[in-house]
């Protein structure tokens, strides 16, 4: 299954989708989203919708998640990880690389 990031969002680990505004995020605001320190993880660009898509990554979309989740013993969140395609614990933002400060 193929997934395309349209929009910022924030996956919690219930799987409950929430709609971020596509805007610059501080450090400050992605840590509070997911818990703690964070980790970005970049994912493929397939994973924007279309190609005609501007970005001053080329489409780079990073996926955001607490970077102690693991040790936290945080939820497995079965929605980001599937469409990151890895193991995702806790609370995951999936946010373009423009609107990352």
């Amino acid at each position: 299954m193929q997934y395309f990031i349209t929009q910022n969002i924030r996956i919690d680990a219930e799987g409950y989708p929430e709609t971020i505004d596509d805007r610059e995020l501080t450090l400050e605001e992605m840590q509070e989203a997911v818990g703690g320190y964070i980790e970005m993880v970049p994912l493929s660009t397939k994973l924007i919708a279309g190609g005609d898509h501007p970005s001053k990554d080329d489409g780079q979309v990073y996926m955001i998640v607490n970077e102690e989740g693991l040790i936290m013993n945080l939820p497995y969140n079965k929605y980001a990880s599937q469409i990151a395609g890895q193991q995702v614990v806790g609370t995951a933002l999936f946010i373009k690389a423009e609107y990352i400060k």
